[in-house]
């Protein structure tokens, strides 16, 4: 099956954003561990996309800076909804993570300012 003819599974906006959120709360362990779960599920499980196509963009985002796990996030967001699509799932991962940090970088912020 060629990419063009692959089936990608549409989903809505909220469905995309819950569907990643997911990913970043429950994906413990780094990257390994955060990739192992999103190919279960979007592979696997729901057939998103095949297995060649899942390695495919695993290896480019494993070339190119940044971190892996949420670059496929964006990029499989991307396939789903679009662009937006792709924002809304790079959000839902990275949400757990940096709103966790928030009141720690609030009362530093505020600490430095009295």
């Amino acid at each position: 099956m060629n990419e063009q003819s692959e089936k990608i599974i549409e989903q809505t906006p909220s469905q995309i954003f819950l569907r990643f959120l997911r990913f970043g709360l429950l994906a413990w362990g780094g990257p390994v561990a955060q990739i192992a779960m999103i190919r279960r599920e979007l592979v696997d499980e729901e057939q998103w996309v095949s297995n060649e196509r899942f390695n495919r963009a695993l290896s480019v985002y494993q070339i190119l800076p940044g971190p892996e796990a949420h670059e496929l996030c964006v990029y499989f967001g991307m396939l789903a909804g679009g662009k937006w699509g792709g924002f809304l799932a790079g959000l839902g991962f990275m949400y757990n993570s940096e709103f966790n940090h928030l009141p720690y970088w609030l009362s530093s912020v505020d600490s430095r300012w009295q």
